[in-house]
């Protein structure tokens, strides 16, 4: 499945939507809704008047703030002006904002005025011009985004498939972040996979909670669903009460979250129980089990009806959670399955923008990754273990893919492209897994973080790390190997012990 579209028509499309709410932004008190033509204005305002200012085809524009309605128009109106966005984490440290802004060569970075002296302070050669989404004051009027908004229809760069519409940068953990362009062909392929597995469809109303500057989030929580025309809601903040705000007066029927969103989620669920007393606890444990029994051997959803003041508090029409960016605990999301919500997991990588497999509601088992989506293939690459492994008769070894969603290669590092993917074309994941008898990816962590001891016993360290994890002395722990022996660097829980240093020495021991 080759997609012949370029991002430049899904956005021209949308304000076919006319009136349709497409944003419902939440500030702390009121609501603001956007239709879709007034996005789509907005974002081909913006693209002429980067035209006229003298920006052309290619070129890279950063996005340095946090999700607004304004954020989306802006990141539309580059793409739609033939140019490439890069979404920026507002939470960069001054050397990673450095590097980034000069590896990708930005000539321009949209932001706000409190982050402005910041970017000012940063020691480079050629410093990208400020655009301000909140310019507002007569100081900081010529880099006010409002005067880029050029009504007067203006000719806009054409740009292929193959060209690039948004440039990540993945969080480095051995040297700076590199850079991930996708083109395109890389997004549109993936809007086609969202529009064909069918998880949101028509009626959806869809929570936005994370920052975009994910590719996750980017094409999954905000291109897919504009482009079936499904509004956005947005909330003011990630409070608990913020986040029940919008999910109940923005009437949301799905999520696209996180793992720690989830986890969040159902721990604040759990305190309250507990904090309603014993029976309440009792009723809670009993009606979980009842509702996860029925749903796994009868088939029957019996949650919403168990727990119906939980779903009138979250908003009777939510159904969906879907979960991306990291694993979901298993145990986790067959809890929130018996809570009365539907659970979808996908797997991925920024590289593979991003979505490699889908894990629907009920298709899978609990510890599937789910099975490759629509034009994508993946195959296990045994040679990359050290020797043949098997599990339960099926080959382990790095999982590899090829697909029309699959990068190119990173910015301005050939020597990473060249590891990255095999030498006939396939790209390497870097985690380890295996297919199942129902073509089920089944995930057992990186090739990265497993480590072989003195015995020859090979150790993912993620599910050491989880296992003490869940000791209430340890706060965070980092597994790592040391001639050929398990160390750990364990920040203490100070909250549950007086001596945290003999707690921890307890729990490990």
């Amino acid at each position: 499945m080759t997609s012949e579209r370029t991002l430049q028509s899904v956005i021209d499309s949308l304000g076919e939507r006319g009136d349709k709410t497409a944003l419902v932004d939440f500030d702390k008190k009121d609501r603001h809704c956007w239709s879709f033509q007034k996005l789509s204005a907005c974002a081909r305002a913006f693209a002429n008047g980067l035209v006229r200012q003298d920006f052309k085809r290619g070129d890279t524009i950063a996005l340095f703030a946090e999700n607004s309605p304004e954020w989306i128009a802006a990141a539309l109106g580059i793409i739609r002006a033939g140019m490439v966005a890069v979404p920026l984490d507002v939470q960069l440290g001054e050397r990673t904002l450095g590097h980034i802004i000069q590896d990708s060569e930005a000539r321009a970075i949209i932001t706000t005025r409190k982050r402005v002296e910041w970017i000012e302070r940063l020691d480079l050669e050629e410093k990208p011009k400020p655009i301000l989404l909140d310019a507002g004051e007569e100081d900081w009027a010529e880099a006010d985004w409002k005067r880029f908004l050029e009504s007067e229809e203006t000719e806009l760069p054409t740009v292929s498939c193959g060209d690039e519409a948004v440039l990540f940068y993945t969080s480095g953990t051995t040297g700076p972040p590199k850079g991930v362009p996708l083109g395109h062909g890389n997004i549109t392929a993936q809007l086609d996979t969202a529009a064909e597995v069918h998880l949101i469809t028509g009626g959806d109303r869809v929570l936005l909670p994370l920052p975009l500057h994910h590719v996750y989030p980017f094409v999954i929580g905000m291109l897919a669903p504009l482009a079936l025309g499904l509004p956005l809601i947005l909330p003011f903040s990630l409070s608990g009460q913020q986040l029940l705000r919008a999910l109940g007066e923005g009437e949301v029927t799905a999520i696209i979250g996180v793992p720690r969103l989830y986890s969040a989620l159902y721990s604040g669920i759990e305190a309250r129980v507990k904090s309603s007393g014993w029976v309440a606890c009792k009723l809670f444990r009993v009606f979980l089990a009842a509702s996860g029994f029925a749903r796994k051997w009868v088939g029957l959803r019996v949650g919403k009806l168990l727990f119906r003041s939980l779903h009138k508090r979250f908003g009777e029409n939510l159904r969906l959670l879907a979960s991306g960016g990291s694993a979901l605990d298993p145990e986790l999301a067959g809890k929130l399955e018996a809570l009365g919500w539907q659970v979808a997991i996908g797997y991925g990588l920024t590289e593979t923008s991003p979505l490699l497999t889908v894990k629907l509601p009920n298709k899978s088992p609990p510890e599937s990754a789910g099975k490759p989506v629509a034009g994508v293939e993946i195959r296990i690459e045994s040679s990359a273990a050290e020797k043949k492994e098997h599990v339960n008769g099926h080959e382990v070894g790095e999982v590899v893919a090829r697909g029309p969603n699959v990068f190119r290669g990173y910015r301005n590092l050939p020597d990473k492209t060249d590891e990255a993917f095999t030498e006939n074309g396939w790209f390497r994941t870097g985690d380890l897994g295996y297919f199942d008898d129902n073509g089920e990816l089944q995930l057992l962590g990186r090739l990265s973080t497993l480590i072989k001891t003195e015995s020859g016993e090979k150790i993912q360290t993620e599910d050491v790390e989880a296992a003490y994890a869940e000791e209430s002395a340890i706060r965070e722990i980092g597994v790592l190997g040391e001639k050929g022996k398990l160390v750990a660097l364990i920040v203490p829980d100070r909250a549950s012990s007086d001596d945290g240093k003999d707690a921890v020495r307890k729990a490990v021991e």
